[in-house]
């Protein structure tokens, strides 16, 4: 009965009361300090309850019935290769309706990216260098891959990184932040494989902010791989039609920034699940009528999309599409004395999350 009076009797001298709202027992010269300041039953700020609001629905995204259904829903992924039964990577995802939007999540055409590099490490190698003896000898490592728009789940640069290269990934801050979570959580494994698969350089990764178009980015990018065969990363990010035109330059840009320095051995991976006719449409009306400068070679997928370990949510799914439609992958490659498109960098509030 004593526990919920306002006030108790002095003990010792100090006079007492007890908060009716957190129940915890409080001198009686700081009551005014904590009724205002200290409770911790205290309403939180419109603009903290906002925030708690966001979080509680984005958790609500997450997880549960929905990540039975999709496995972009799941709050952690486990990417497994059909190529490399022995490698495996654990993905923590964010929901992509939230603040990293398609950012936040583990998409189907960096899967199908990782495999094609997990089963093909010699032609992986020669596609960057022209060269099948580069490709046997991965002892100081292959040169540099350059993931651009890798979102927060880049599964194809961490595969890049156990087959030999440096690797450097980008996209936007709001964005990377998960991608360092992602990285930490599976450095160890990448250190492991690359020892076991006798790959004596130190693996370096790294995480940098660049957007499309920005060339003193771009440069700093390329700096960790000065010299060196350079291999482009890029999965699934023509799906803004406005972004297009900044991220055929950009790859462009790179390959020729890389390539004078390297002997040519620069090319670039563009794998993209189709959705939009329209919008695939553009993009490869850009790439043919505005980039000469390139030449693209499809590369037949065939045989990785047969071993790819899919979602269990999506297995019934694909086995019914036509995957080698749905899924294309580009080799480009610059064209000699054809000069390269100038890009303006996209604008912050432009570019993709």
């Amino acid at each position: 009965a004593e526990l919920i009076n306002t006030h108790l009797r002095p003990r010792d001298g100090m006079e007492t009361f007890v908060c009716p709202a957190c129940n915890g027992v409080i001198d009686a010269g700081r009551r005014e300090a904590h009724e205002t300041m200290w409770c911790p039953a205290l309403p939180a700020s419109d603009e903290e309850e906002a925030a708690e609001e966001r979080r509680k629905g984005q958790c609500a995204r997450m997880g549960g019935f929905r990540a039975k259904l999709s496995p972009l829903c799941q709050e952690v992924v486990l990417a497994t290769f059909g190529a490399r039964p022995d490698l495996a990577f654990e993905l923590e995802q964010q929901d992509i309706f939230g603040p990293l939007d398609t950012g936040a999540a583990l998409w189907y055409a960096d899967r199908v990216l990782a495999e094609f590099l997990a089963g093909n490490p010699d032609v992986f190698g020669n596609i960057a260098t022209e060269s099948t003896s580069f490709a046997a000898d991965t002892s100081g490592g292959r040169g540099l891959a350059l993931a651009l728009g890798c979102g927060g789940v880049p599964l194809s640069a961490f595969l890049a990184s156990c087959l030999g290269w440096d690797v450097v990934m980008t996209d936007l801050e709001p964005v990377l932040d998960l991608t360092r979570t992602n990285l930490e959580k599976n450095l160890d494994r990448i250190h492991k494989y690359r020892e076991k698969a006798g790959i004596a350089s130190e693996s370096k990764l790294s995480v940098q902010e660049v957007y499309f178009g920005d060339e003193v980015a771009l440069d700093a990018a390329l700096d960790a791989g000065a010299g060196r065969p350079l291999v482009v990363l890029c999965s699934d990010c023509i799906w803004r039609s406005f972004l297009h035109q900044p991220l055929l330059a950009t790859i462009a840009s790179a390959l020729s920034k890389a390539g004078d320095r390297a002997n040519g051995a620069a090319c670039a991976l563009v794998c993209f699940q189709k959705r939009s006719p329209q919008n695939e449409a553009l993009f490869m009306k850009i790439l043919r009528d505005e980039f000469s400068c390139f030449k693209v070679t499809y590369i037949d997928v065939a045989e990785v999309l047969e071993r790819l370990h899919w979602p269990e949510q999506v297995e019934e799914s694909v086995s019914l599409m036509n995957l080698p439609e749905n899924f294309p992958l580009m080799r480009l490659t610059l064209v000699p004395g054809v000069p390269v498109p100038a890009c303006a960098p996209v604008e912050p509030g432009e570019a993709k999350p």
